[in-house]
């Protein structure tokens, strides 16, 4: 279990060094897989969007929507492959979600002010973390 507890922090760790990844928090210890609550870094998302070619098919990112915009997904699941591929064994990051906060975690606050901020993280969005792990019938969804 300790070490479940030490990838699911690796596994942060590498996250939070992707530019496009504000925080996160790595859900899944006793469960068949890994899932990510990704809050994104709008700055960075914005100079991606802007770089693209045509950046008018995409919705301004003030938006909400823009978090589930294909293109955008498809920059954090390259960022997360590129992390599966180091991680060991057979259980890997399958689902991820992109959400938003409401306030920042102290970057040098203590420890206890920074797991305060991930119980809230994961509180905010439970029933999204419930529905990583549904089963879908097949033919569904």
């Amino acid at each position: 279990m300790r070490t479940e507890m030490n990838l699911l922090q690796a596994l942060e760790e590498a996250l939070n060094q992707s530019a496009l990844v504000q925080t996160c928090l790595v859900v899944g210890q006793d469960r068949p897989y890994y899932a990510a609550l990704i809050v994104p870094d709008l700055n960075e998302l914005s100079r991606l969007v802007a770089e693209q070619e045509e950046p008018s098919s995409m919705p301004s990112l003030s938006a909400r929507i823009t978090l589930y915009h294909l293109e955008v997904r498809r920059y954090f699941c390259d960022v997360i492959h590129a992390i599966n591929e180091q991680v060991p064994g057979d259980k890997k990051i399958e689902r991820f979600a992109l959400v938003t906060k409401d306030s920042q975690p102290q970057t040098q606050g203590s420890m206890e002010e920074h797991e305060q901020f991930r119980r809230n993280l994961y509180a905010r969005n439970q029933e999204i973390v419930e529905s990583f792990y549904q089963e879908i019938p097949p033919g569904i969804g």
